[in-house]
């Protein structure tokens, strides 16, 4: 894992990317919200063993808050936008490089802790940390997120 892989520190720090954490993992409910909202088989999201995301087959979901739901009807209000939500998630996580991928996929949709993470892949805290804050920023303004951390 090599540090030109991610993006610079100047670029990092311009980020809080405790808030830009706590945006992702509304995202992620705001994607499941609409997954049941839509409720249909050909917007089911998968992660393939190799970390790559593809939009189809039916997988089980969750109940998600209250809170995420009535923020989906407000904004996403049509099909076409739930529709359109759920089709930029794949492709704001297919534009992380290998290890952000695995690193986010790990941390954010698997639940992992970090030392697990570490030890399953063999890198430092401070290797983890960085390529995590890197797949954050990445992930956040492939989908313009970054300007929501206010909210959050």
């Amino acid at each position: 894992m090599m540090r030109k892989d991610f993006l610079s520190d100047f670029i990092l720090n311009q980020f809080n990317c405790s808030k830009l954490e706590e945006v992702i993992i509304g995202f992620l409910d705001l994607i499941k919200t609409a997954q049941l909202m839509l409720s249909n088989d050909y917007y089911q999201i998968k992660i393939t063993p190799t970390y790559e995301m593809k939009i189809s087959g039916a997988s089980s979901v969750r109940k998600v808050s209250s809170k995420v739901e009535s923020l989906v009807i407000h904004k996403y209000d049509t099909m076409e936008k739930l529709e359109e939500l759920i089709i930029k998630y794949p492709q704001a996580f297919n534009s992380l490089n290998s290890h952000e991928k695995t690193i986010f996929c790990k941390t954010f949709i698997d639940h992992d802790k970090q030392n697990v993470i570490c030890d399953e892949l063999n890198i430092y805290p401070y290797q983890y940390q960085y390529a995590k804050k890197s797949a954050m920023v990445k992930f956040c303004l492939f989908l313009g997120l970054e300007k929501y951390v206010d909210f959050f």
